[in-house]
C-alpha cells in the first residue's frame, strides 16, 4: 500500500509540475514507490505452494514487461493526443487502483520480520548509488576525464565501501551484506546488470531509430504512437516466454532458462545492428529480444527467491531490482553518449552508424551475461561444500581436494577403521594425487583431480536437496539421479549411505554453527536471539536432515560443531541474562529440548509451511522472557 500510494504521489506531484525540477522531484518520489516488485516477488512466495512459486514468478516479471510495453504505446497517444501531464495522472490512476486493489484482495503475508529503519545505511547507499550515476549521465557535457566526472565516481565507489563496512556492524541492516555475497546472488545480480543494460539501451534506440526522419536514410519518420505500436508485440512475448521460464526453473533449474535467455536477447540485439533498415525487420528482431529478455528475467528473481530464507525475500529481490535499475541507467547512457556522439557539427541527428555501435554493445552485454551464469552454477555447489572440523579456514578448492576427489569428513575417517570399500577409495586417493612424473601424467592426472572434484560438488548438492527433502528415507540412487551419476561414482566419495547423510549432516551443522556465530557479533542480541530462533525453524522445515540431529547426537565427529553452537547460544543467553530478558534458569539443554519438540511435534501433524515454523521459533523466544 505505501508503495503504491508513494507512486501515485510521486505522479500526481510530476503531473502539476510546471517546471522540470518538480516533475524531477515527481520521478524520485516514484522511485521510492518502486518496492512494489520486491513485495511483489515476497508475496509470491509466501503464498504460493513451491510447485506453483517459479511459475508465479515468472509471471509477475512478464506483467511487468507487458506493462512497460503498453506504456511506451500509452505514452506515445497521450504525447501525441495530449499533453505529457497525462502521461503522469494515468500513472497515479492505475496506482491508486491497485492501491484499492491490493487492499480488499491480497492476504497478509504469514512471514514478518519486525525491525527498524536502518537510516544511516540508507543514506549511504542513495549516495553511493546517485554520485556515479550522475557522473554518468553527464559525462557527455562535463568530460569523460573531466574532475567532476572522476570525482564524483570516486565518491560513489568510496560511499559504497563505507556502506558494506557500516551494514556489518548494524544490528539490523538494510542489506545483509553476508547474504549478497553468497556466490548464487552475487552472480544473479551480476548478469542482471548485464541484461538490463541491454535491455533498456534498446528501449532507448528503437523509438529513436523509428521516430527519426525517414530523410535521414534510416528513420521511419513515425510518431510517438506507432514508435510504442513498434515495441508492443515484442513486449507481449514476454507474456509467453516470462511463464515459460518459470516452467523450465521448475523442471530443469534456472540455468537453462537464463542462459537462453541471455543467448537470445543477445541474438535479438546483434540482429537489429545488421538488420534496422525496415520496420518489419525491427519488428521481428525486437519481438525475438524481448522473449529472450522475458526469460532472463523471469529465472533470476526465481534463483535469488530460491537461493535465500523467506525472510530476506523483499530485500533480497529489492537489491535486484535496484541492480536492474543501475544496468537500465547504464545501458540508456551509454547508448545516448554514442548517439550524441556522432553528431557532427551542422547536423542535428546521430548517424545511422551510431545506432549499430548501440546494438552490438547491448548485444555484447547480454551475451557477456552468459559467462556469469556459468559462475552461478559453480558457486551455487561451492556453497554446499562440507568444511573441514579444523578451526582454521581454507578454500572451497582445498576442502574437496582434502582426501583428492573423496571429500569424506576428517573426524569421519579417523573414528572407525577402513573398510573393503575405504581401501579401495583410498588406493584410488593415492593413484589420483600421486605426483606427476611427466608432462603427459601431469595432464591426465589434472584432468582426473578436475573430474573428480566436479563429481564431488554434484553428489554434495544433490545429497543436500535429497535428504532435506526425504530425511533419512532418501536412497543413493536418488542421489545420483539427482547429480546425474552414477551410484558407483558416489560410492567412491561416499562408500556407504551413513558416509553421505554423515556428511550433509556436518555441512548443515556448520552452517549453524557460522549463524550462531554471526548473532553472537551483533550489538542487539535480543533481536539477534529472536531472529536467529526464527530463522532456524524455518529453516528446519525444510531440511528433514537438521530437524532430525539436532535434538539428538547421532552425527559421528559432530560433537565438536554441536559443542562449539551450543557455546554461542549461552553467549546469547549470558548477555540476555545480563540484561535482565530471560529467566534465570534457562539454560541451551532447554532451547535444545524446545526446538527439538516442536520440529517433531510440527513432523507429526504434517505441518512443513516455513512460516508457521518460524512463528514457533519465535515464539520459543518469547518463553525465555522472565
Amino acid at each position: 500500500m505505501i508503495s503504491l500510494l508513494l507512486f501515485a504521489a510521486g505522479g500526481a506531484l510530476a503531473a502539476t509540475g510546471g517546471s522540470l525540477g518538480l516533475v524531477i522531484a515527481g520521478r524520485v518520489v516514484q522511485g521510492a514507490g518502486g518496492g512494489i516488485f520486491p513485495l511483489c516477488f515476497g508475496i509470491a512466495r509466501d503464498e504460493f505452494p513451491a510447485e506453483r512459486r517459479h511459475g508465479a514468478v515468472g509471471l509477475i516479471s512478464a506483467i511487468a514487461g507487458i506493462g512497460g510495453g503498453i506504456g511506451l504505446l500509452l505514452g506515445g497517444l497521450l504525447v501525441d493526443h495530449a499533453s505529457y501531464h497525462w502521461i503522469f495522472w494515468s500513472g497515479t490512476v492505475m496506482a491508486l487502483v491497485a492501491a484499492a486493489g491490493a487492499q480488499l484482495v491480497l492476504p497478509e503475508s504469514p512471514v514478518r520480520s519486525p525491525r527498524r529503519i536502518d537510516v544511516l545505511g540508507t543514506v549511504l547507499l542513495a549516495v553511493g548509488v546517485t554520485a556515479p550515476l550522475i557522473a554518468i549521465s553527464e559525462g557527455q557535457s562535463w568530460g569523460w576525464t573531466s574532475g567532476r566526472t572522476l570525482g564524483l565516481i570516486a565518491a560513489g565507489v568510496v560511499v559504497l565501501a563505507l556502506f558494506g563496512l557500516v551494514e556489518r556492524r548494524v544490528a539490523e541492516p538494510l542489506v545483509d551484506v553476508s547474504l549478497f555475497l553468497r556466490p548464487t546472488v552475487l552472480m544473479t545480480n551480476l548478469v542482471t546488470l548485464l541484461v538490463g543494460f541491454g535491455m533498456f539501451g534498446a528501449f532507448l534506440l528503437i523509438p529513436q531509430l523509428a521516430e527519426t526522419p525517414s530523410g535521414s536514410g534510416y528513420g521511419f519518420g513515425a510518431d510517438a504512437t506507432r514508435a510504442g505500436l513498434l515495441m508492443l508485440p515484442g513486449s507481449l512475448m514476454m507474456m509467453i516466454t516470462g511463464p515459460l521460464s518459470g516452467a523450465l526453473t521448475k523442471r530443469y533449474g534456472a540455468k537453462l532458462p537464463l542462459t537462453l535467455g541471455a543467448l537470445v536477447s543477445g541474438a535479438g540485439l546483434a540482429l537489429l545492428a545488421v538488420a534496422h533498415g525496415s520496420q518489419g525487420a525491427v519488428l521481428g528482431m525486437t519481438m525475438l529480444l524481448y522473449a529472450g529478455i522475458g526469460l532472463a528475467f523471469a529465472a533470476m528473481p526465481n534463483l535469488i527467491v530460491d537461493s535465500v530464507p523467506a525472510a530476506k525475500t523483499g530485500e533480497a529481490t529489492g537489491v535486484n531490482v535496484l541492480v536492474r535499475s543501475i544496468g537500465s541507467s547504464l545501458g540508456s547512457q551509454t547508448v545516448a553518449s554514442i548517439l550524441a556522439g556522432s553528431v557532427v557539427a551542422g547536423q542535428v541527428l546521430p548517424t545511422e552508424h551510431a545506432y549499430t555501435v548501440g546494438f552490438l554493445i547491448g548485444a555484447i552485454g547480454a551475451i557477456g551475461a552468459i559467462g556469469a551464469i556459468g559462475a552461478v552454477v559453480a558457486g551455487f555447489a561451492a556453497v554446499f561444500i562440507p568444511r573441514t572440523t579444523s578451526h582454521q579456514t581454507s578454500s572451497v578448492l582445498d576442502e574437496i581436494a582434502a582426501a583428492a576427489p573423496l571429500g569424506e569428513a576428517p573426524s569421519t575417517r579417523a573414528r572407525r577403521p577402513p573398510a573393503a570399500a575405504d581401501r579401495q577409495t583410498v588406493r584410488m586417493a593415492t593413484s589420483y594425487s600421486a605426483s606427476p612424473t611427466s608432462p603427459e601424467n601431469a595432464e591426465d592426472w589434472s584432468e582426473r583431480r578436475a573430474d573428480a572434484r566436479r563429481n564431488h560438488a554434484r553428489i554434495v548438492t544433490a545429497a543436500l536437496q535429497v535428504f532435506a527433502e526425504r530425511g533419512m528415507e532418501g536412497t543413493v540412487a536418488e542421489v545420483a539421479a539427482q547429480a546425474g551419476v552414477g551410484k558407483a561414482t558416489v560410492y567412491r566419495s561416499y562408500p556407504t549411505k551413513t558416509d553421505l547423510i554423515t556428511a550433509v549432516a556436518l555441512h548443515q551443522l556448520r552452517w549453524l554453527e557460522d549463524r550462531t556465530s554471526a548473532a553472537v557479533g551483533q550489538s542487539d542480541t535480543h533481536q539477534s536471539l529472536r531472529r536467529l530462533l526464527g530463522d532456524l525453524l524455518e529453516h528446519l522445515a525444510t531440511d528433514r536432515v537438521l530437524a532430525d540431529i539436532l535434538p539428538r547426537q547421532m552425527v559421528p565427529g559432530a560433537q565438536a560443531s554441536v559443542d562449539r553452537t551450543m557455546s554461542n547460544f549461552q553467549r546469547l543467553l549470558d548477555a540476555e541474562l545480563a540484561a535482565g530478558r530471560v529467566r534465570p534458569d534457562v539454560t541451551t539443554q532447554d532451547l535444545r529440548v524446545l526446538i527439538g519438540g516442536c520440529s517433531r511435534q510440527l513432523v507429526e501433524l504434517g505441518d512443513h509451511d516455513p512460516a508457521h515454523w518460524r512463528r514457533y521459533g519465535e515464539l520459543i523466544a518469547t518463553a525465555l522472557r522472565p
